[in-house]
């Protein structure tokens, strides 16, 4: 990452985390203390059904895979891959949640079972043989339309398990194009142990930016309830542009045949600031608990969350994804940067959480957190969503063109209470992310609604002299000032588009 890169994101992190910071660490935490050291280059690692801790490292001469007790005691380790070390530097590791065993992922694409007892393991499936090389329907979260997507030779990155059944279980991989100047893909892989069957589907894509710096793959994690995390490249417009890593969610059974948006199960930026500028969470690690609530190790340069211009720490999110009850815990080691993380449950109310710092003499920081409550912070919850598809009429003439617009919105309280009146603002954005420098509109008032009900409001504008939106957006915004305490405050944002 060059100098004016690292600028900017210290720069967004700073300006972010004093926009929108997240409470710290409460009295139930633990301050991290080391739990492993003197380890070379420890990047994945995952804890199994007993609770034991296994770690991958990137040794001088060959890759090990290292298991030890939750008292931290060495209870062996295998040496991967001979001489053909490229294979699996930089794997990660996941519990798989039908067998119990570990399961390897290489930045090739190769998966291997390891057993968690004799350490024997065996390739399982070669991605590059599932995948096929252009993918026509992927839906692009930053432009919220599906477009093709053309692999190339992908690198991988971060994998989740979720179990189906018996023997069913969906993969969640993030993963890179591989080309110059190539996009980041999420890849959901159906594997049927019963039947031997592997079936592999390109899901989600963020095609905005060439820049390889925010284009790796990043973290990505699947909770119980079927919500997959992860994150995507988005544009950052604060005083220049650039492009950095918001979280992005969407249920585990999202598929191309989805109308979106504006289905419930579509990939969304999860995590927005008051004016819904998605965070920045640059990462390479996530997980989730038994709970449902999200840990992710950011440690790249920092924590937006945390309003941190350069560190670590660890973003604890609950199932909801509400930004109001997730914690920061920052994290102090003296070389390399955390990489991945791994939870084990001690109590109904309390988890240890396992971080790798990737250094030569790197290490496993540990440390007990107490998760965000799981109940609501908030009776109030407002959803906008799209009522009818936008429509443009424009006039032109040898002296000028004139548009109008118009589209209908839909406000529903989702919540418990009454909300009071609230006002609705429509922008005109080139993207489907709301930032700065998108044209304002007129603004609405959403009258006071009692808990189930909704309220739809029509929207018309007549657009400056010359300006036509074909193949822009329109964004409607509720309570875009934010004066509302509210449950999820990002399902406040309906995007239409793009204009024909």
């Amino acid at each position: 990452m060059n100098t004016r890169d690292r600028f900017l994101r210290i720069f967004v992190f700073v300006w972010l985390g004093v926009l929108f910071a997240f409470p710290l660490r409460s009295p139930a935490d633990s301050t991290p203390t080391v739990f492993l050291s003197g380890l070379q280059i420890p990047v994945g690692i995952a804890v199994d059904r007993d609770s034991n801790i296994f770690v991958h490292s990137d040794a001088t001469f060959t890759t090990l895979l290292s298991k030890f007790s939750p008292n931290g005691a060495n209870l062996g380790a295998i040496r991967l891959g001979g001489i053909a070390i490229d294979e699996f530097v930089g794997s990660r590791l996941e519990p798989d949640p039908i067998t119990g065993n570990i399961l390897l992922l290489t930045p090739r694409g190769l998966i291997y079972s390891v057993d968690r007892g004799t350490g024997q393991y065996n390739v399982l499936a070669d991605l590059s043989r599932l995948a096929f090389s252009t993918w026509n329907r992927v839906y692009d979260v930053l432009r919220s339309e599906y477009r093709p997507l053309a692999l190339g030779n992908p690198a991988y990155g971060d994998f989740a398990a979720l179990r189906r059944s018996n023997s069913v279980m969906d993969l969640f991989i993030s993963a890179n194009t591989g080309a110059s100047g190539g996009f980041p893909f999420i890849m959901r892989v159906t594997v049927d142990y019963q039947q031997s069957s592997w079936v592999a589907d390109v899901i989600v894509t963020s095609q905005g930016t060439t820049a390889g710096n925010v284009n790796l793959p990043s973290g990505i994690a699947v909770n119980s309830a079927g919500t997959v995390l992860t994150a995507l490249p988005f544009p950052v417009r604060i005083a220049t542009s650039g492009f950095a890593n918001g979280l992005v969610s969407f249920s585990a059974g999202f598929s191309n045949r989805a109308s979106c948006p504006g289905s419930a199960v579509c990939p969304r930026f999860a995590v927005t600031s008051p004016d819904g500028q998605p965070l920045d969470f640059a990462n390479t690690g996530m997980t989730a608990d038994t709970a449902g609530n999200f840990y992710i190790a950011s440690g790249i340069i920092g924590s937006t969350a945390c309003g941190l211009g350069a560190g670590d720490a660890l973003v604890v999110f609950p199932a909801n994804l509400n930004p109001r009850q997730a914690k920061c815990l920052g994290i102090d080691f003296p070389i390399g940067h955390s990489s991945d993380v791994a939870v084990a449950p001690v109590s109904p109310n309390e988890n240890r959480v396992y971080l790798t710092i990737g250094a030569l003499q790197g290490g496993v920081l540990q440390m007990l957190v107490n998760p965000p409550a799981s109940g609501p912070a908030s009776s109030l919850d407002l959803a906008a969503t799209a009522a009818s598809p936008p429509k443009q009429k424009c006039r032109r003439s040898r002296r000028a063109t004139r548009c109008r617009l118009s589209a209908r919105f839909l406000v529903r309280n989702q919540g418990s209470t009454r909300t009071p009146k609230v006002a609705f603002r429509v922008v005109v954005s080139s993207d489907p992310v709301l930032s700065a420098d998108d044209l304002v509109t007129t603004q609405l008032r959403v009258k006071k609604l009692k808990p189930g009900k909704a309220a739809k409001l029509g929207w018309r504008v007549r657009l400056p002299q010359g300006i036509d939106a074909s193949g822009k957006y329109l964004i409607g915004v509720v309570d875009f000032t934010n004066a509302l305490a509210e449950n999820d405050e990002n399902n406040n944002f309906a995007v239409l588009g793009p204009l024909p």
